[in-house]
C-alpha cells in the first residue's frame, strides 16, 4: 500500500519537500512588495528597486546555503531519485527560462502600462503574468501547494490596490504584497522544519 501511495506523487514533489522553493517564491514576491513600499515612501529614490533587492539578497544566499549544507546532503544519501539528474537538469533549464521571459515581460508591464489604463488594470499587469508563472510552474511540477500562491497574488494584489482607494492610503498596496509574500515565506519555512525532522 505505501507503494502505492508514493506511486501517485509527483516525481518532482521528492526535489522540493525542503519548502526552499516555497521560501524562494515568497523572497521575489517580498522584493517586488518592498520595492512599491519605496517607492511609496519616496525612499532610497530611483534606487527603490536596488534597495528591495539588496535587501531581499540575504534571503537568496541564504536559500542557496541551505539547500547545499541541509538539502543537498540528505537527498544524496537516497540511491533512486524520482527524476534522473539529466532530465531533472533540462527539465528546470528550460522552465527556468520560460519563469524569466514571464517575470520580465510583468516588470515591463509594470514599469510601462498600457496608457489610459485604471490603476486596478495596472495592478492586474502585475499579479497576472507572475500567477500564470507560479500557475504553469505547479502544472508542469503537478505541486498543488503552487497553486495556492499564484491565487493568493491574484487576491492580495487587487486587495491591496482597492483599500489603497478606498482609504486613499498609498502603502495599503505594497503592505499588501509584503503579507503575501510573508504567508509564502512562512509556508516555506514550516515545510522546511518539518523536512529536518523527517530526515
Amino acid at each position: 500500500m505505501a507503494h502505492g501511495t508514493s506511486n501517485k506523487k509527483s516525481p518532482y514533489s521528492y526535489h522540493f519537500q525542503d519548502g526552499l522553493l516555497d521560501v524562494f517564491i515568497g523572497v521575489i514576491i517580498l522584493q517586488i512588495g518592498l520595492s512599491q513600499l519605496f517607492t511609496s515612501l519616496q525612499l532610497f529614490g530611483a534606487f527603490a528597486s536596488l534597495a528591495a533587492f539588496s535587501i531581499c539578497l540575504v534571503g537568496y544566499v541564504l536559500i542557496i546555503l541551505s539547500w547545499k549544507r541541509i538539502t543537498l546532503p540528505k537527498l544524496s544519501h537516497t540511491v533512486h531519485t524520482p527524476v534522473e539528474k539529466k532530465n531533472f537538469s533540462r527539465f528546470f533549464t528550460l522552465n527556468g527560462i520560460l519563469v524569466l521571459i514571464v517575470l520580465i515581460a510583468a516588470f515591463i508591464l509594470s514599469r510601462f502600462p498600457p496608457q489610459n489604463m485604471s490603476v486596478f488594470a495596472q495592478t492586474m499587469l502585475r499579479a497576472i503574468p507572475i500567477a500564470a508563472a507560479l500557475g504553469a510552474a505547479a502544472y508542469l511540477l503537478e505541486l498543488g501547494r503552487i497553486f495556492l500562491y499564484a491565487g493568493l497574488i491574484v487576491c492580495f494584489f487587487p486587495l491591496g490596490t482597492y483599500i489603497s482607494w478606498i482609504t486613499n492610503w498609498p502603502y495599503a498596496y505594497p503592505l499588501a504584497v509584503i503579507t503575501a509574500a510573508l504567508i509564502i515565506v512562512i509556508t516555506g519555512i514550516v515545510l522546511l522544519i518539518r523536512f529536518i525532522k523527517d530526515h
